[in-house]
């Protein structure tokens, strides 16, 4: 203790961030220092560790503690947060304390503080029944000072029932079927309070200053605030600039669904009475709900706002009629915003045609490229929606969806699903060479290289992600393959290969392929007798070292116990020797087999190599 203090009054700059951490705290955890391993010098007088030990331990930290908190708010919010862990005497001085210094500071200044104690004493009121709650002589003395210090000021007392969703109130109690409602009532009252004493300004102050001023615009309803009243909402809101903006929205929408199109009216005149600019225009409107309505009334401030309004509004999943939902779409597009329409129809897209759709999705493809793949997980989201569902429709050709699935393949590289583009390559060699040429150079074309064009940068990339994704075997059907399919493949794809000078690269490619083949339906050996069959065919030591090097990497993420050794790649080991065993009619395959039981060996001694070393190491 006389260290801690020391150290705390000669090195203040860390005094709080170490006293704070000290603070007795619920479920406190402590790490004994670490002991020496290979040699016997541990002192073998321990402290026998009591109660009375902690709970002077404690007083020290917190004494030091209440003489570094001064007034900062933060640091006796940290304070009052453990204030219920005190023991007795030292819950009695921080609240003297307290009080002091609450005597010594203005209403404003003291708020932070209060406000923080009003929480806690609350937040006990409301778990008064729970183990770790405040006994009620306690609790009592909390209340004292916070009834003593609560602001005169009916928005400062009243404004952190709207700083919470769920706010803790002294009468809330966790038994109660609905806690809302208590929540709501005390809500009505502090705004009816605030609205007694400083009319329709304090309530502009109150939603300004609240950490959810949507909750503080839902209580003007009890009011029955007039449509002057709303039309000087909507002033000073204007007033306020941008820090009002949340509340002016919540103002305009309110108002509209009050009084309809006299609401409007008063849009129009304020806005023309305050001489506003186009833009502060379409940020009014922006705040009325989307609908047709809504749409009119935007054409009928005159063209430059209603450019302004579709460029900068926000776009929202639209519940509105169908044909309404068109309109908004090819408004959108005609503003060149095209993923503001696709989020428009995500929620109704079986009411939008297929040529809307793949409409939309051409649009969109500038504005993505235009982003540097900086891809939301909504964004991301919608695409493959939109994806989705042109798959179940018949009217659209595949190779129109599998060419705008290679313009998406940033959007739907991670799905889990077969792409249409995807069966189509392996149904014919000629588009799975496409995608090939996109990606590798010819073996004989070194020296030649050229910068290439952004488009190819990008084809480039898009066609390697096929590639790595294509999981679908030619001839393949669920869990059996065609051995006819797939060999006229194959030996399609290496001669096109061999005529554009890539034929190194493809029997690699095929071997990678080959090694998602599922295992036999007749004797529940890998590979399927069919992927056998053409292996044996080919005869190719790059389609087996493909096959191989990626039969390694699909083992993908594991993890291991400590010092675990090589035991999970002796097992792989096995597993491939059992099945090169099971097949002696493909000597190939078998072999092949062999190498990967081998693999997996030199793998496994080197894991055992690495736990001894752990071992030693700990």
């Amino acid at each position: 203790m006389g260290v801690l203090t020391h150290v705390v009054n000669h090195v203040p700059g860390i005094a709080w961030a170490l006293l704070s951490k000290l603070l007795p705290e619920y479920g406190d955890i402590s790490h004994p220092t670490v002991k020496p391993k290979f040699r016997e010098c541990e002192n073998a007088k321990i402290e026998v560790l009591t109660y009375g030990i902690v709970w002077e331990s404690e007083a020290v930290i917190i004494d030091l503690a209440l003489k570094h908190a001064g007034t900062d708010a933060d640091r006796w919010g940290a304070l009052i947060h453990r204030i219920s862990r005190f023991q007795p005497a030292p819950f009695e001085k921080a609240l003297i304390v307290l009080d002091s210094l609450f005597g010594k500071l203005s209403a404003e200044e003291r708020f932070g503080i209060w406000d923080a104690l009003r929480q806690e004493a609350n937040r006990h009121h409301t778990f008064s029944d729970a183990e770790w709650g405040l006994s009620e002589g306690r609790l009592a003395r909390l209340n004292e000072v916070v009834s003593k210090y609560q602001p005169n000021a009916p928005l400062l007392a009243n404004i952190w029932l709207f700083d919470e969703w769920l706010p803790h109130i002294p009468n809330k109690s966790t038994k109660i079927e609905d806690p809302t409602v208590a929540i709501d009532h005390a809500r009505r009252e502090a705004i009816l309070a605030v609205y007694r004493s400083m009319g329709v300004r304090g309530l502009m102050e109150l939603a300004k200053k609240a950490k959810f001023p949507q909750l503080a615009v839902a209580s003007w309803r009890s009011l029955d605030l007039s449509l002057d009243d709303f039309r000087e909402l909507l002033r000073l809101s204007l007033d306020g600039g941008e820090s009002t903006a949340a509340v002016r929205s919540l103002v305009i929408r309110n108002g509209a669904a009050r009084f309809g199109t006299m609401w409007i009216d008063v849009l129009r005149a304020i806005s023309a009475d305050m001489n506003l600019v186009p833009e502060r225009k379409a940020e009014l409107l922006v705040a009325l709900e989307d609908s047709k309505e809504t749409w009119d009334i935007v054409h009928g401030f005159g063209e430059v706002v209603e450019e302004v309004y579709w460029k900068q509004k926000r776009s929202f999943p639209f519940d509105g009629t169908t044909e309404d939902l068109e309109f908004a779409m090819e408004t959108y597009l005609s503003w060149d915003r095209p993923f503001a329409a696709i989020e428009a129809s995500i929620r109704r897209l079986g009411d939008v045609p297929s040529e809307s759709l793949m409409r939309l999705l051409t649009a969109a493809i500038p504005e993505i490229n235009a982003s540097k793949d900086d891809r939301g997980t909504v964004s991301v989201y919608y695409i493959e929606e939109i994806f989705d569902e042109l798959e179940k429709r018949c009217d659209v050709a595949a190779e129109d969806l599998a060419r705008m699935e290679l313009a998406y393949v940033p959007f739907l590289g991670h799905r889990q699903k077969t792409l249409t583009l995807h069966r189509l390559m392996v149904q014919d060699a000629r588009i799975y060479m496409r995608m090939i040429c996109a990606v590798y150079e010819p073996a004989g074309g070194e020296g030649e290289r050229r910068e290439l064009s952004d488009g190819e940068m990008r084809l480039a990339k898009a066609a390697y992600e096929v590639l790595h994704e294509l999981r679908v075997l030619p001839g393949q059907s669920d869990e059996n393959i065609d051995f006819g399919a797939l060999s006229n493949w194959c030996f399609g794809v290496r001669e096109l290969a061999e005529e554009m000078d890539r034929k190194a690269v493809v029997d690699f490619k095929i071997g990678t392929l080959l090694a998602h083949s599922p295992p036999s339906s007749v004797d529940q050996v890998w590979p399927h007798e069919a992927v056998r069959a053409v292996i044996e065919q080919l005869a190719s030591d790059k389609v087996e070292r493909g096959l191989m090097t990626e039969r390694y990497n699909m083992r993908g993420v594991y993890t291991k116990a400590f010092a675990e050794g090589g035991d999970q790649e002796r097992a792989l080991a096995q597993q491939a020797r059992q099945w090169a065993n099971a097949i002696p009619d493909s000597p190939r395959t078998a072999a092949m087999l062999i190498r990967i039981a081998e693999g997996w060996d030199r793998e496994a001694n080197d894991e055992d190599v690495r736990a001894k070393k752990e071992a030693l190491r700990h």
